[in-house]
């Protein structure tokens, strides 16, 4: 499949209604971007890093609002969202070179992000 956007494919291929300006029969069938060529769904995947530390609770509001966040937003369905969370050690983590666990930790005990 191309790296063309969606709708530079769709303009390519003409647009639908217009007999004129069809794409040869011989053309591959441009499918919806979110369809394998086999026109099975690609699930929405949403991977969230960040350091451990946070409660069950916690992350499971957070996968619970990303979710909500692809529904609405993006109009994917429910049962097909999937958030994975990495959780970190703040000592495998580094900002400007600098591990995040020789930084000077804010009120919270965890370094700022």
């Amino acid at each position: 499949m191309t790296d063309a956007p969606w709708d530079a494919r769709l303009a390519a291929r003409g647009k639908r209604g217009d007999p004129g300006n069809q794409a040869p029969k011989s053309a591959a069938v441009t499918r919806r971007p979110d369809h394998h060529s086999e026109g099975t769904i690609v699930v929405p995947m949403i991977q969230v890093y960040m350091l451990s530390g946070r409660s069950e609770e916690q992350k499971r509001q957070l996968m619970e609002g990303i979710t909500d966040l692809m529904v609405n937003i993006c109009g994917s369905r429910r049962e097909r969202v999937g958030v994975v969370v990495h959780e970190v050690e703040a000592g495998n983590w580094s900002r400007g070179g600098v591990p995040l666990a020789d930084e000077s930790l804010a009120s919270t005990g965890r370094p700022e992000l």
